[in-house]
Formats: structure tokens, sequence, C-alpha cells
């Protein structure tokens, strides 16, 4: 498997097992669209984990430094 798609994948994977952390379904769907479009524009550079995790924390709000 190819590690963008096992990125992407993976990604997707931690955002809907944090639906069990009572992050509302919106927000999961929200987030997995940002991460989606990140991936996209970062390619290589894209950290999944990261991205997944930063926006259950944030709940799917764009957080600008």
């Amino acid at each position: 498997m190819s590690t963008p798609l096992f990125s992407l994948l993976l990604s997707a994977l931690v955002l809907s097992n944090s639906l069990l952390i009572s992050v509302d379904a919106n927000e999961v769907g929200v987030c997995i669209r940002n991460c989606a479009q990140c991936k996209k524009m970062l390619g290589l550079y894209f950290e999944g984990q990261l991205c997944a995790e930063a926006c259950v924390k944030f709940k799917g709000k764009m957080i600008i430094i």
C-alpha cells in the first residue's frame, strides 16, 4: 500500500474512532474533509495523525496561530 494512501486511511480511522470520545459526528466530518484537503496540498509532508488529533482536539474549528 502506498504511503500517502496509508496516511489518509490512517487519518480516517483515527477520526472515526474519535467518535468514542464524544465528538459530534458533524465535527468529525469537518475534520475528515479538512485533513483530506491538507493531504492534497501537502502531499508527502502531510502528517495524518497530527492532523486528526488536532482537529478532534479543536472540534473541527480552524486555529490560526
